[in-house]
């Protein structure tokens, strides 16, 4: 839809109603399964997930009517992204399970690593981390299998969080890695940030505290504005690192990194923010 592409959110469920209307009145069963799951996402595009899940419930009474399974496997997919959001973790675990179910008959294999990969995602959120990975791996699998480069990035980001949980900081490094690689030859700017703020957490980790403040400056130098949304974990570490080793440091590395003195907002931003416990930058 155009209108939902180009951000207007409003205009989309607008559209996406009056459709729905014309369906109804026309009997077409199909055709307002398609629109309830298109008003679904415009719902939780706008963070309305009570709406958006019942929506996409509406269009999944009428697929399982039909017999619809590919897209039967979409309204599951969705319906898991929602209970996620909403912090229902077995409900979305068990959602991804019948959208996984369904493809796995299919053999839609880019569709299997997308489930593949949320069944990790919500692993890791419940703490099993042995889970988590082996369903990391095969999303990967079949990413690399298709060349996916861009999603092959995500796989690799999220089994090097996984090692770094598990303690294995080797590991984690050569995972972020292969996943930087990637972000930087596609100049994946936001991908670029989540990788070197989480190198940045890593190298704190390792007590490696100058890298880590080096890492949290790569991530804030990526975009104009400060902080950025993207940028993550990097400015409370930024903050956190200069109250540790003084702001001589951060003058320094600045300069050296950009060539610049350091900006007065940069600056005050890191004097109005104490010193506070730094979380993964997920």
């Amino acid at each position: 839809m155009i209108a939902q592409d180009r951000g207007r959110l409003e205009d989309a469920e607008r559209w996406c109603q009056q459709s729905l209307t014309i369906k109804e009145n026309l009997g077409d069963r199909p055709g307002m399964a398609s629109s309830y799951h298109q008003l679904g996402i415009v719902a939780q595009l706008r963070g309305r997930l009570e709406d958006a899940e019942r929506r996409y419930q509406q269009s999944l009474t009428i697929l399982e009517e039909l017999g619809d399974q590919p897209r039967m496997a979409s309204s599951y997919h969705q319906l898991g992204i929602v209970a996620q959001l909403r912090g229902r973790l077995e409900d979305a675990e068990r959602r991804y399970q019948q959208s996984l179910t369904i493809l796995e008959e299919l053999g839609d294999q880019p569709r299997m690593a997308a489930s593949y990969h949320q069944l990790g995602m919500i692993a890791q959120l419940r703490g099993r981390l042995e889970d988590a990975e082996r369903r990391y791996q095969q999303s990967l699998t079949i990413k690399e299998n298709l060349g996916d480069q861009p999603r092959m990035a995500s796989s690799y980001h999220q089994l090097g969080m996984i090692a770094q949980d598990r303690g294995r900081l080797e590991d984690a490094e050569r995972w972020y890695q292969q996943s930087l690689t990637i972000k930087e030859n596609l100049g994946d700017r936001p991908g670029m940030a989540r990788s070197y703020a989480q190198f940045g957490l890593l190298a704190e980790k390792r007590g490696n505290e100058r890298q880590a403040m080096n890492w949290a400056l790569r991530c804030i130098v990526l975009f104009p504005d400060f902080p950025h949304p993207y940028s993550g974990s990097a400015p409370s570490q930024l903050a956190r690192l200069t109250h540790k080793l003084g702001e001589s440091v951060l003058e320094h590395l600045w300069t050296q990194l950009t060539d610049h003195t350091l900006p007065q907002h940069i600056r005050t931003y890191v004097h109005n923010h104490p010193p506070a416990n730094g979380g993964d930058n997920r």
